[in-house]
Formats: structure tokens, sequence, C-alpha cells
């Protein structure tokens, strides 16, 4: 093998370094699994792709569920509309911490500041109020189809229906599906529900970064199986998986999509679970003697989204802007139809695309939504460009220039138009249901430049739950809309 090029630059070393500083940076902002839960701890080869990869035909996309007469808000609709007031508001912390009761863990108790929205540091000793009420105001506001009405979380009967499945609901995605799984084992213990992380009597809990919950032997999970009408040996098993899969493909993968030179040595941090595909299967395969009980689709929520930039892709063979990015998105494309190829194995699964979460440059300026979604596009046009400007001299704006911030939305319509296709392909001429969804988060995620992180430190993650709750009453009434579930009003 070839000497690996040298790093020639300051430039160069800062976006060799890029991903290790973005994983250091993921630790410092999230509690570990560790901190979280308190219990004990815890080469991929390339697929080949068999149709239409390098010049898929066009495929029409369906926006929506053409039902007018529905009072509920239908695929397509539900995530057009606008956040709204809270009613009635929270007033002070305590109020809004009795609403989110949980008997286990600290409730909801602050989201960070790091600076005012003229760009100067807060004091520490300033800090501790002003983050307590900032989870208080980003908490005071609900979202609001334009058209139709969305099911309230019931959080309950979504655990009832994940028992009812072999694998419950697995998700796959980065750093910020971990923010989301965070709120959602936050739900499980407002059930008064508690969980074992990884235990020792089911596969894979020796598979670095995959994450398997089970429920811990309790007078509640007796009645919340007896709810679901599933034996006791499905308590054994997890209703929830998080697969840590950053890139969502192996290093072998990577090279063959972006053309990369076979000699060029890419060092990445980025989380990586190789076998995910087939660690899906095996949860989702239906389990000898539950056949009359459980028998419902394991939930799959699938993203890979915000990593797909040359930033962390440096492999990707330096040119000309327009063609650097005719590269990421032609690899982004190839990875959809990989990531297709490989789930259609899975036995039984309802698999939802979640779309890619915007990032807000200069996000410590803004302390409420967007009023609607026009002047949230208007106000972050081209997101890669105001993010570069940001940057403190030549290397960081370079840097910053290279998240590719503004290549999320039309990566999120690539994934969006290859399930149509896939669909379309499984359904004709068999008449079968599809398999996979789209679930739409990213003009809500986008009128919500206040909830970030850290604003002035962290525009791309989100302070939980703020946001990713959203997500979670999305997924539930989706999945309840194509299962056929909504009530009748």
């Amino acid at each position: 093998m070839a000497p690996a090029r040298p790093l020639a630059s300051r430039r160069s070393v800062l976006w060799a370094l890029l991903p290790v500083v973005a994983l250091v940076t993921t630790i410092y902002h999230f509690r570990s699994f560790e901190d979280i839960y308190t219990l004990a701890p815890e080469e991929g080869i390339p697929v080949e792709l068999s149709h239409d990869v390098d010049s898929p035909p066009a495929v029409e996309v369906e926006v929506a569920v053409a039902e007018p007469t529905s009072p509920w808000c239908q695929v397509g609709e539900c995530a057009v509309g606008r956040w709204v007031p809270r009613t009635p508001q929270f007033e002070t912390l305590e109020e809004m911490q009795a609403a989110y009761m949980n008997h286990y863990e600290d409730p909801w108790s602050h989201c960070p500041v790091y600076m005012d929205v003229n760009g100067h540091l807060i004091p520490d000793d300033e800090k501790p109020a002003l983050q307590a009420q900032r989870i208080v105001d980003l908490l005071n506001w609900e979202w609001q189809p334009d058209r139709g009405k969305l099911l309230d979380t019931n959080f309950e009967d979504f655990m009832v229906r994940l028992l009812r499945s072999p694998g419950g609901l697995v998700m796959i995605g980065d750093s910020i599906t971990r923010q989301h799984h965070v709120a959602l084992t936050y739900m499980v213990r407002q059930l008064n529900l508690t969980f074992i992380l990884n235990p020792d009597w089911i596969e894979y809990t020796d598979v670095n970064h995959v994450h398997q919950f089970v429920l811990h032997p309790s007078a509640q999970a007796t009645a919340l199986m007896e709810k679901a009408g599933v034996p006791p040996s499905r308590l054994k098993r997890p209703f929830l998986t998080l697969i840590q899969n950053h890139l969502s493909l192996s290093e072998a993968d990577v090279r063959m999509v972006t053309h990369a030179d076979p000699n060029y040595v890419w060092k990445h941090a980025q989380a990586r679970v190789d076998d995910w595909d087939k660690i899906v299967k095996h949860l989702a395969t239906p389990v000898p003697g539950e056949d009359d009980t459980v028998t419902e689709d394991t939930v799959v929520l699938f993203n890979s989204g915000a990593h797909w930039s040359r930033g962390v892709l440096y492999l990707i063979p330096q040119s000309t802007l327009e063609e650097e990015h005719r590269i990421l998105t032609e690899a982004y494309r190839k990875m959809a139809r990989i990531h297709i190829e490989r789930l259609r194995s899975v036995p039984r699964a309802k698999i939802f695309f979640r779309s890619t979460s915007p990032g807000h440059p200069s996000c410590q300026r803004l302390t409420r939504p967007y009023p609607n979604i026009v002047q949230a596009e208007t106000a972050e046009a081209d997101p890669s460009k105001r993010l570069m400007v940001t940057g403190k001299n030549k290397e960081e704006r370079f840097t910053f220039a290279r998240w590719d911030w503004d290549q999320f939305a039309p990566h999120n319509e690539i994934f969006h138009e290859e399930i149509a296709r896939e669909n379309a392909r499984q359904s004709a001429p068999r008449g079968r249901p599809p398999r996979w969804h789209y679930l739409d988060v990213y003009n809500i995620a986008l009128q919500r430049p206040d909830a970030h992180w850290e604003p002035g430190k962290d525009c791309l993650h989100w302070c939980t739950p703020v946001v990713v709750d959203e997500w979670t009453r999305q997924l539930l009434h989706q999945l309840a809309l194509v299962e056929g579930r909504l009530p009748d009003a």
C-alpha cells in the first residue's frame, strides 16, 4: 500500500482532525449511557447493487394521501404547519417538570446557554437561572398542522404496539438519533417502567454501538404484557434497540460509492456497525411459539444524513465545488439504494426514514420559532455560506463550508425518491403494502432555530426533548395512519 499523502498545511490538519473534534464535542455535550442508565456496561464487504444505482429512472414522489374529509392530517400534511403557543403556558420550571414527571431520573431541568443574542458570553453565575428558564420557554410551543389534527402522544399504547412485534423499535442513526432515543427512554420511565441495557441472555450484546433495552420484570411490565396479549417470553427480548451508525456504511462501501483513491488513508471517529442489517433481520424475525400473539411488524426508524458531508468524507477527490457535490450526491443516492437492498431480507418490518434535520447558523440570535415555513426558508437560505461567514479565519471558514449543511434538504429528497421507487417496485403487480415510509421532520425542525443544544456553540444538535418529542408524535401518528388504526374522529 502506498504511504498516506502528507498533511501539507494547517488547513489540511484541521480538515483531517474534524471527525475527532466532532466526536469529542458530542461526547462532551451528551451524557454517557452509564450516566443515563446507571447500569452495568454492556469490516464490511461492499454490496453488489442489483439495479438502477448510477442512473435511476424518474419517479413521482407521492406528497400526500388525499383524504380531505378525514379529520386527521395525512402523509405529507402533518409536517406542514407552524409552532403555536402552548395552552396553557408553563409559568415555572416546577410546573413544567410536574407535567414531565419521571420517577427514575432527574426531570428535564435546563437547556444550555453560552452567549446572548448579541454574541456576548454569559457569565457562569448567571447561567443556572437562564438555563432553567430556557427549557420552560422552549417547551411552551406546540406543533400545529395546517390541515387536520395529530394524535395526542399515547406512549403506553405505543409500548403495547412494540411488544406485539418481534423486535419492537429499532433506531439506526447518529448522535441526533441518540438524542431522540434519550427522549424516548424518558417516556418509558414516565410510565413507571424500568429496563435493562444489554442483558447477557440476548444476542449482539458484545457489539460496539449496539444498545438493546429489555423491560425489567415488574408489576407494570406484566400489566403491559397482558394488555398486549403476548407471552412472558416476549418480555425477555428488546422493546427498543439503538444502533449508532453515523455513516451507516462500512469503510469499504464508503470508498466504493465515493470513488476514493484506494491508497488514501482515511481516519475517522464515527461510530459504525457494519453488520447492522443482520442485527435488524435477527430482531425482526418471528420467534417460534409466538406466531399467534406477536403478529405486528417490527418498526425501524432509520436516518443517515448529517455526516454525509465533505467534512467527514474528505476522501472524496478534491476538485471544484460543483464536482465534489456531484460525487457526494451520487454517493448518497448509492447509500440509499444499498440500505434498501439490504433491508429487503428483513422478514417483517415497517421502515421509516427520518429526514435529516437542519442546522441553523448563528442560532444564538433567535429565541423563538419562525412563525411560518416561508419565513424559515427565507431566513435560513444558503446555510453553508452563512455558516462559513461565522468562521474566525480562513481555515475555519473553509472547514465550516465543508460541513455541507446546504445539502441536507436535497439529500432528504433523494431518499424520498428512492423510497417511492422501491415501494412502486415492491407493490406492482403484487399489490403489497409499502414497507418503506418517509417521516418528514425537516420543516418542523427548520422553524425551531431557538431549540438547538447550546446556541453560539452547537447549532446542529437539539436540546431534548423540545423538537425530538414532536418527531415521536409524528412517528406514532404516521404508524397509526399506515396501519389503519386512527379513530374515526
